[in-house]
């Protein structure tokens, strides 16, 4: 990865910031427009490596805590933007989005739920479901208090074989007409 980001930075100087998630391919962002390098796939040490060599102890800090930060990154001698995020491996391809409510909500312990929280959350689940994973992480922040500091917004999705939908869908078309 490093390699490919060293030559997207010499041989493009349109280039204002590279979006790194672990688990994706290498992104970066040229005059507004986001460029997927699908062949380079973004690996949680990658990550790992260049927050520590371009990144202080807080921003190190505020990365293991929330999985994700903005900061910048010295490249061929130049300076981007960019955005690192971890994300959770599930799987059978179910996806988990929520607001700032989840990770801001309170636990009975008083401490804030966090990212590291919600992922703990769904590691422990036996079966990983999205009923289960939205289930779970309502019970964790609604224990019982007057009242919640924030909505705690939660969409789990599960998404099974699109190929399969695409078939019945085209099916039940033909059988209409």
């Amino acid at each position: 990865m490093f390699e490919k980001l060293e030559e997207l930075a010499k041989n493009n100087k349109k280039i204002s910031d590279f979006h790194i998630r672990s688990g994706s391919p290498l992104a970066y962002r040229q005059t507004g427009e986001i460029f997927k390098v699908k062949e380079v796939v973004v690996k949680a040490q990658d990550i790992q490596d260049l927050i520590s060599t371009n990144c202080n102890e807080v921003e190190a800090k505020r990365f293991q805590e929330t999985h994700e930060l903005d900061s910048a990154v010295t490249i061929a001698g130049l300076r981007f933007r960019a955005n690192f995020y971890k994300t959770i491996n599930l799987k059978e391809k179910t996806f988990v989005v929520y607001t700032d409510g989840v990770t801001e909500g309170y636990l009975k312990n008083g401490q804030e739920l966090g990212a590291e929280g919600v992922e703990r959350i769904v590691k422990k689940l036996d079966i990983i479901t999205p009923k289960n994973i939205v289930d779970s992480i309502a019970k964790e922040l609604n224990w019982g208090t007057e009242k919640l500091r924030d909505d705690i917004t939660c969409l789990a999705l599960d998404i099974k074989n699109t190929e399969l939908i695409k078939v019945k869908k085209k099916k039940e078309i033909l059988n209409e007409k």
